[in-house]
Order: structure tokens, then sequence, then C-alpha cells
């Protein structure tokens, strides 16, 4: 198992905070890490306009520095728990439909809002330390996307979008869709949509016909698409 950052109860200390009406990131404290001569890695600004060296992309450098979105993660859980009239299970085995990833899974939780037409949200916490977020019937991400030495992220970077899309989620403000038309091998495309942020399409090769034809029936009784959280 990767690393693995100690458990905080974060729902516990916000759920009595009930002043609190929007989502605040938790104050992380800096954090500093060093090369093997001992200077200081300035990541997120390493590779100028030569970008990074070919080994870099099979390099990972301290992916400890990832570790504060675990506690952006728990945030997140704790600001919807207490915003939001929703149903919350805990436990690393609610993440199998995650099982096809390499790095294990040491938490998890899923959310399902008390909505027929809102979408639920799996948000898994990886040993990498990373988190692994779920939305609707078929959306999957990482965070970070990709930890390697050549993509130089940050934790910084990898919150603001796991902030964002799980915001979105709750706010309404994600779409999915599957479609099987104007494809002459029959294969489906699937397509998503953040409002005022990113979309994208592609194959579902890695999607069972079983968890396909599922997911084309639900996003069939969406008529306005996935709808917004009810608020407590």
């Amino acid at each position: 198992m990767g690393w693995v950052a100690p458990v905080v109860d974060t729902l516990s200390t916000i759920h009595h905070n009930r002043a609190m009406t929007s989502y605040v990131r938790p104050e992380i404290a800096p954090q500093e890490y060093r090369d093997v001569s001992g200077t200081v890695i300035p990541y997120g600004e390493r590779w100028g306009l030569a970008g990074p060296p070919e080994d870099s992309y099979s390099c990972v450098t301290h992916p400890e520095r990832f570790a504060p979105l675990h506690e952006v993660a728990r945030a997140l859980v704790a600001h919807l728990t207490l915003t939001f009239d929703i149903e919350i299970e805990r436990g690393a085995s609610l993440a199998d439909e995650l099982g096809r990833r390499q790095i294990p899974i040491i938490d998890a939780y899923t959310l399902r809002p008390r909505a027929v037409d809102a979408a639920p949200l799996d948000i898994a916490l990886t040993g990498y330390p990373g988190v692994v977020l779920a939305a609707g019937v078929l959306w999957e991400s990482s965070y970070p996307v990709c930890g390697c030495d050549a993509c130089d992220e940050t934790w910084e970077r990898a919150a603001d979008e796991l902030e964002s899309h799980v915001l979105a989620v709750a706010d309404g403000r994600f779409r999915e869709s599957v479609a099987t038309q104007g494809r002459a091998d029959g294969r489906a495309t699937y397509g998503y949509r953040f409002a005022g942020s990113m979309s994208g399409t592609g194959g579902l090769t890695h999607v069972s016909d079983a968890k396909r034809e599922a997911a084309i029936e639900r996003l069939a009784t969406l008529s306005a698409g996935w709808l917004s959280w009810p608020r407590r």
C-alpha cells in the first residue's frame, strides 16, 4: 500500500459549524521538497520552453506532495453533507467500480442526493496519495491526473479541479451523454460537460455492455440533464 494520510474527522468538526454556508478550502501548511543536490524543487514551474527531459516521464519524485488532496476531499464531503440533503456511505469497499486502477483505494465516500434526477458522487482517496472522483453514470477522473515529474502537477492545481468538478455536480452544472449515431462500427461515444469549465468526448471500450446500456437508459430519463442537489 502507498502513503496513507492520517484520518482526520473533518465531518464531525465541520458538522458543528452551522454558520458555514459556502465551501472553504482547508488551510494547508506550505510544502518544500528538495532534489538530491538539496535544491528546492519548484513544482509547477520546472520546465521551460524546451520541455521536460525524456526520462522524467517515467519518474515520480515526492508523490507525498499530493497528500493535501485528502484533506481537500474530506472538506468537500463535509461541506456537501452540511449543505445538501444527501445520503452518505463511507468505506473503501464502496469503490469497487473503480477497481480497474492500479493504485489502492484506502477510503471512499458515496454521496447520493435525495432527488431522483440529481447525479451521485463517489469520492475515493488513494494510497498514491490522490483522489478519484466518479459522477453520474460514467464520468470518472483522477487528481492529480498524472503525478510524473514531466507533467509537473501541483496539489493546488489538482485541488482547484477537484473542487470545481465536485461543486459543479452538486450545483447541477454537469451533463453526460451516450450516442451511437453516426458511427459505422456501432460503438458508443461518451460525452460530458461541466458548465463554464471543461468538456470532452471519448469511446467506452473499458465499459461493459451491461453498464453502457444501463447508462443509456438512465440518461434518457433526464430531459433537463442532471439537476442540482436539494439543499437542507
